[in-house]
């Protein structure tokens, strides 16, 4: 009887504890609950630390209102004092860590860690560390990665590769697998998904080419890492995954490209051979594939891509005409797409002097080459410096007052110009 009693007591007290903890616990959850209810951030700061130390598993929002306590803590940091700046990003990282350990969602709480360092801490190396954070991320569920833990990653990775703080074989091995992932799985996800993954890997498009300057080059970076997958999905994302990077010149691209022409004759397959030709260049072929792409691409987006690579095609084999009218169908397919615009621009620049029987009508073209450099820019704003380069040089060229007066022009006045179509333009001086 006694053993029973002591027994009894023994579980009342671990009751009555357990009791009291809970009570403190919402107590002071609580109190600094309503200090950041009002935004007093400062102020919540003891209460949060306690429910923080012994109430770890008492509410997820305790890990949310911590990182809203030190976000805005961060803003009060001076410029110059980078010490407080850091601590706090590292008691930033021990609150994700912990919300980690209690209530999982590794691949997103990690995600965001990663990004909040890359913003605050202060050190040369701060974006590099966000990068490889974010990298974690998406590795915790690396056949479904978070959208955007990946978007995160890969316009970081893009960042630090035109900066020179990635080589060609660093931002390959980074960013190849992840973009291979995206393609997979794409099918199985919603328009919304595709839709911003377009966007994301035309920037990174972007970057890979402009930014591309050291050995060893994508091509020979995808021949080394890569073989002729056996599914055909995978030759689909392999194939896609080497467009991002430009990487449309080698064997493994050739076998790919004709592995899905062969097996599933699709838009993209020809498509696929039609870029193999263009680098090789041969434009001849390049052309008739192209042209099959066109036919039988559904979606007007994609039809806009290869109706403006048609066109730089038609543009190689000095078929201007052909050139202008695939360029102008390619805009018209996708209002967002600057470059066939920019294109048309170019080739009104190099034939200027082809049209018209005098001096003033050469230069009358320049007014439409202009015009579409100006429209290219309107329709993509990542043309701006390209855009505004060929403005400035079409200025050069414009008409003098003095010519457009022996023609009966003053400024402002509308202005039709025979070229390779006829051309309604405003003259300006």
């Amino acid at each position: 009887m006694k053993k029973h009693i002591i027994l009894l007591a023994t579980a009342a007290a671990i009751a009555l504890n357990a009791a009291a903890q809970d009570f403190n616990c919402a107590k002071e959850y609580s109190m600094y609950k309503e200090f950041v209810n009002v935004e007093a951030y400062s102020e919540a700061r003891e209460s949060f630390w306690k429910v923080f130390k012994s109430c770890p598993q008492f509410s997820k929002n305790i890990y949310i209102d911590g990182v809203k306590i030190y976000h805005n803590l961060m803003k009060k940091v001076g410029e110059e004092n980078d010490a407080l700046a850091n601590a706090y990003v590292d008691t930033l990282g021990m609150i994700y860590m912990q919300r980690i350990k209690y209530f999982g969602e590794e691949a997103n709480v990690l995600s965001r860690y990663g990004l909040d360092v890359m913003k605050y801490r202060r050190s040369d190396t701060a974006k590099l560390e966000g990068y490889h954070i974010v990298g974690k991320a998406i590795a915790v569920n690396s056949n479904d990665p978070d959208i955007g833990s990946v978007t995160s990653y890969l316009q970081t990775a893009c960042n630090l590769f035109a900066k020179g703080q990635l080589d060609n074989q660093q931002f390959f091995n980074d960013v190849a697998p992840v973009i291979m992932t995206t393609y997979r799985v794409r099918p199985s996800k919603s328009e919304k998904y595709g839709e911003n993954i377009d966007l994301m890997l035309g920037y990174v498009k972007r970057v890979a080419t402009q930014n591309a300057t050291s050995k060893p080059t994508f091509d020979e970076l995808f021949i080394k890492a890569y073989q002729l997958p056996e599914n055909i999905n995978e030759v689909s994302a392999l194939t896609n995954t080497m467009n991002v990077f430009n990487a449309d010149g080698n064997d493994l691209y050739a076998q790919c490209a004709e592995r899905l022409y062969k097996q599933n004759p699709t838009a993209e397959a020809a498509a696929s051979l039609a870029r193999y030709n263009r680098r090789k260049k041969d434009y001849e072929a390049a052309a008739k594939y192209y042209s099959e792409a066109i036919k039988m691409e559904t979606d007007t987006k994609k039809q806009s891509d290869y109706l403006y690579e048609a066109a730089t095609v038609a543009n190689n084999l000095k078929k201007y005409n052909e050139a202008i009218s695939l360029a102008k169908k390619s805009a018209a397919a996708n209002s967002k797409n600057g470059a066939p615009l920019l294109l048309i621009a170019a080739i009104y620049m190099v034939n200027a002097n082809n049209f018209g029987d005098d001096d003033y009508a050469h230069r009358t073209v320049y007014w439409v080459a202009a015009d579409y450099a100006q429209k290219a820019k309107a329709a993509d704003m990542n043309l701006t410096e390209e855009s505004n380069t060929l403005t400035a040089k079409c200025k050069q060229q414009f008409p003098k007052k003095e010519e457009a007066f022996m023609h009966s022009v003053k400024p402002g006045d509308s202005v039709k110009v025979k070229c390779f179509d006829t051309e309604t333009t405003t003259a300006r001086f």
